[in-house]
């Protein structure tokens, strides 16, 4: 990410900001990029030195509090899991075979040091925590080999292992040590902006159950009654909550639909290559859903 150049600016989070920019401004690049570290992501919303965190935090009830933030509403289903090199033989298939020679590279400031804690206590595992300012930090620890393993949110592994010069000789494991969803987070005092931003990210997911992305242009010609529901707003929504009436149209012509912006950053479209998994809409199956548009 180039915050001094917002048009360089890619992926999936960055994506859920510019939808946010144009259902407020009717423009997609009206919106400032403001690079934080895991420690600081919070302090900055308290500081109001941002005004939303696009930033993959997972949600929990000790950060809402403790934080006094609010998760607006859940965008992406993950799991914490580990990458290490392929055929390593200190890195057995067995974790309960992990011993204390075995250094594993975590993000500061992240909820994993206590999820591999409770994972390890139940497998009799004993391998070595190692605690990172910034993935760059992480990264370089995994791939100097000061770490055997690398933990993190499995699709960011995905990201992480795509800079590799050989990725395919790192393996993501299948093993979950965390279930968590990823939200937008508010400041929790303004609960009209919190609603605001929460509306977009439903507006997103709801918009992939009723259109794909090759019919915005013709939406405001259907009949269809959930397409009407969700395109054609009241008044009162601009008055109140600060989006124009339009505000889904726009959203998704200027960045797609929920399924548009998963698979252009992490899915069949991008480098990535990632399953979508959990992240399809509950009526085929998924954990996505947006109430009604009425």
């Amino acid at each position: 990410m180039d915050p001094d150049n917002p048009g360089n600016c890619r992926g999936f989070d960055i994506d859920c900001a510019r939808a946010l920019s144009s259902a407020i401004f009717g423009n997609s690049d009206h919106v400032s990029f403001v690079p934080l570290s895991s420690g600081e992501r919070f302090s900055a919303l308290r500081d109001q030195r941002i005004d939303v965190g696009f930033f993959n935090a997972s949600a929990n009830v000790n950060r809402e509090t403790m934080e006094q933030v609010t998760f607006v509403h859940p965008v992406l289903y993950d799991g914490e899991t580990f990458m290490h090199r392929t055929g390593d033989p200190l890195v057995a298939d067995d974790i309960s075979l992990w011993s204390d020679e075995i250094g594993i590279a975590v993000l500061q400031g992240s909820t994993t040091a206590e999820n591999l804690e409770a994972y390890f206590r139940a497998h009799s595992a004993r391998p070595r925590v190692h605690l990172y300012r910034s993935p760059q930090e992480a990264r370089q620890a995994y791939l100097n080999n000061e770490c055997q393993v690398y933990c993190l949110d499995k699709y960011l592994l995905y990201g992480e292992r795509s800079l590799f010069a050989t990725p395919g000789r790192h393996r993501i494991r299948q093993e979950r040590i965390s279930f968590e969803y990823m939200s937008p987070v508010t400041a929790y005092q303004d609960h009209r902006w919190s609603t605001s931003v929460a509306l977009v990210m439903k507006a997103l997911i709801a918009a992939e159950e009723v259109m794909s992305e090759a019919m915005a242009l013709g939406i405001r010609s259907t009949n269809d009654i959930r397409s009407v529901r969700l395109f054609r707003f009241r008044p009162e929504v601009e008055q109140k909550f600060g989006l124009r009436r339009d505000f889904v149209e726009r959203v998704v012509h200027a960045v797609g639909t929920y399924a548009d912006l998963f698979e252009r950053n992490i899915g069949s479209k991008s480098d990535l290559k990632a399953p979508r998994a959990e992240n399809i809409p509950r009526s085929r199956g998924g954990l996505l859903s947006s109430p009604l548009f009425n």
